[in-house]
Order: structure tokens, then C-alpha cells, then sequence
């Protein structure tokens, strides 16, 4: 199977011009599937308020996923605008794309938006405990009238807001969805093979 090649995450932390919120004083990028995925931290700025972080050489086979781990130097803390840019390497259209956002402690999602193709639109689960994981959820499903085709590129941006702490962890699992056609192709394939697995016995 080809890979979803990532093209860039940018992820910009927004300190509120007249409100008081803690400063970033240290960050650690990983990736947990490195056989499936190549991502690194290419950026680390600060611009006035503004502090912007960027990954790049992130790919993905399936369901990739994307962690982060920061400290503050106070309990008010910045928001983190994530901006995540995707082609499309796979071998199947996308008519679908599911975004998993988690973390150990409560937050919110904002500013959600699908930028290319701005078609697109967002539908945002409510906030849920995932047990099994000992953690906090939101599912975004980005959808729209025009598949993503194999080439092209998908760009998106949320926003997570969060306070309380002065140690935070971070992920988000990220999971394209191909469109029915495409299934069809699949199960005709699997059926065909046991098919002919069935007909090999029964000759043999």
C-alpha cells in the first residue's frame, strides 16, 4: 500500500493580546509508529506573540498519529492553533477524513475549519472519556461533495484550548476515509480469492 505523505503540521500557539497566559518553556516532538511514518520538528519560533512550531517529512500508512508534549511556566496556559497539511499518496480517493484529538485532561475544540478544499466541512463529536485509553476525546470528520483524488492535497486547522497545568501531552490520530467505490473493489477481490481457494480444494 502507498503511503499518505504529510506535507507540513504548523502549529501556532496564540497568546491573547490583554489576557495573561503561560509561555512555553519546553516541547518534545515524538512519533510512535516510526516504521510507518517519518515526522521531525523543523520549526520552533517565536514572532512577537506568537509562537509557531512546524513537522515536516511525516508519512503515513493507515492510521498515523502525531504526539506532542509541552510545559508551561504557569496554569494559564496558551491555545494551540494546529494547522495540518496532507497530499493524498494513498491508492484511493478520500471521501472522508477523521481526525482523533486526545489528552490525559479536559479541553476545547475551535476554530475548526477545512481550508483546502474549502468545501469541506467539519462535523465535531461532542467531548468523550476514552477509558481504554485514560483520556479525553473529540472525533472531528472532515466531509465533502468533491472527494480528495490520489495527488491531492488536504489542508485543515483546529484550535485546543486547555489550562490547569504546567505539563500537558498531546496526540492526534489521523485516519482518511476511501470512498465506497473503492470498498466495493476490495470485498469483490476478497470474495474472488476465496472463491478460487475453494475451487483449488475441491479440484485437488
Amino acid at each position: 500500500m502507498r503511503k499518505i505523505a504529510g506535507i507540513a503540521l504548523l502549529a501556532s500557539v496564540l497568546l491573547s493580546s490583554g489576557v495573561t497566559r503561560g509561555s512555553i518553556i519546553a516541547w518534545n516532538y515524538s512519533n510512535p509508529n516510526p516504521s510507518s511514518s517519518d515526522a521531525s520538528v523543523t520549526q520552533m519560533s517565536k514572532n512577537n506573540s506568537v509562537y509557531d512550531m512546524s513537522v515536516g517529512n511525516a508519512e503515513y500508512d493507515g492510521t498515523g498519529q502525531l504526539n506532542l508534549s509541552l510545559t508551561t511556566n504557569t496554569t494559564t496556559d496558551p491555545s494551540i492553533l494546529i494547522n495540518d497539511s496532507f497530499n493524498n499518496d494513498t491508492n484511493f480517493a478520500w471521501t472522508a477524513y477523521d481526525v482523533n484529538v486526545l489528552m490525559p485532561n479536559m479541553f476545547t475544540l475551535t476554530n475548526v475549519q477545512s481550508l483546502t478544499p474549502n468545501s469541506w466541512s467539519p462535523t465535531i463529536g461532542p467531548e468523550f472519556y476514552n477509558a481504554g485509553l485514560s483520556e479525553y476525546e473529540y472525533q472531528i470528520t472532515f466531509t465533502g461533495a468533491n472527494p480528495i483524488q490520489v495527488g491531492q492535497n488536504f489542508n485543515y486547522q483546529y484550535q485546543v484550548n486547555f489550562s490547569g497545568l504546567t505539563s500537558y501531552q498531546f496526540s492526534e490520530q489521523l485516519t482518511p476515509v476511501p470512498e465506497p467505490a473503492s470498498l466495493g473493489v476490495v470485498l469483490v477481490l476478497a470474495i474472488a480469492c476465496g472463491a478460487s481457494r475453494r475451487l483449488f480444494r475441491s479440484v485437488a
